[in-house]
């Protein structure tokens, strides 16, 4: 973990979000393991593009990793209206955000390459549209 932690990393006690159910199996998850969703925004300055491109595809091969675990359910970038890529979207599945900071964030290259300015996390429940059209 970067000395101070992470950027504007919002604290938050989980101990009392638990869901009863399967892992991996669908939007259930056991009362071991929680989704969350991560909100990240890049710097507004001149070099933000620069920062995020020149880290971007160690970022693309951890999160391919992580997904491949099932570990990530997905992810995206955030556009501006000029379609320029400014933040990201990630949902992910882990025991506690201990679990996250320590096993995705101490190695996220968005992180360790200055590229996210701020970050939150919050823990989430999935639901999956199980209808067929």
């Amino acid at each position: 973990m970067p000395s101070g932690g992470y950027p504007l990393l919002r604290s938050l006690s989980l101990n009392s979000v638990a869901r009863p159910g399967a892992r991996g199996v669908g939007p259930l998850l056991t009362g071991d393991s929680m989704e969350f969703i991560l909100i990240a925004h890049d710097g507004n300055d001149d070099e933000a593009l620069n920062r995020r491109l020149a880290v971007r595809e160690k970022h693309l091969a951890l999160f391919d990793h992580f997904n491949q675990l099932g570990i990530f359910k997905y992810g995206c970038a955030i556009l501006n209206e000029n379609g320029k890529m400014v933040g990201s979207v990630v949902v992910s599945e882990f025991s506690s955000r201990e679990e996250l900071e320590n096993t995705w964030l101490s190695k996220e290259p968005y992180v360790l390459g200055g590229v996210w300015k701020n970050i939150e996390i919050m823990p989430i429940r999935t639901r999956v549209n199980t209808q067929t059209t």
